[in-house]
């Protein structure tokens, strides 16, 4: 049993913790999902397609901007939230090393000899699958809309 972390977590995987607290509630997932790839959203539009209040729905937004899931872009009173992938990225590799890891102490000689000895069968091979960092490069506030024009 690994009792390292019981007091604090490593500095370095705070970020990912972030964002599996923020993942961890339907309402979050639910929002997230409504976007489109490069869309940007505002509140009123999210709020109107919950049956929660708009207070509840912004405190939800927050709680994914404050993980860097959603990056937000103020034109006046509008505020327009767009998906950040780079940060859930980087904590799921975070998580898949931790996985590997644990595989290949699993898979050690010595690991093995244990086992062995305590009748346990263990699956002790990894399978290799490879992660890519599609949106490696830091996320952007959305680009401003184009300012409509006054009909004569």
């Amino acid at each position: 049993m690994r009792t390292l972390y019981l007091q604090k977590l490593p500095a370095d995987w705070r970020p990912a913790a972030g964002i599996f607290a923020a993942l961890g509630d339907e309402t979050r997932q639910k929002i997230l999902l409504l976007f489109e790839p490069e869309e940007a959203l505002s509140i009123k539009e999210i709020a109107a397609l919950f049956p929660l209040g708009r207070t509840t729905v912004t405190h939800h937004l927050g709680v994914l901007e404050r993980a860097g899931i959603l990056v937000v872009r103020r034109e006046g009173r509008l505020a327009l939230y767009q998906l950040c992938h780079a940060p859930v990225l980087e904590a799921l590799k975070r998580l898949r090393q931790l996985i590997v890891d644990d595989l290949k102490a699993a898979n050690s000689p010595k690991r093995r000899m244990q086992a062995k000895t305590k009748a346990l069968k263990i699956p002790l091979k990894p399978k290799r699958v490879k992660l890519e960092l599609a949106a490696k490069k830091p996320c952007r506030k959305p680009k401003p809309s184009p300012k409509q024009g006054k009909p004569h």
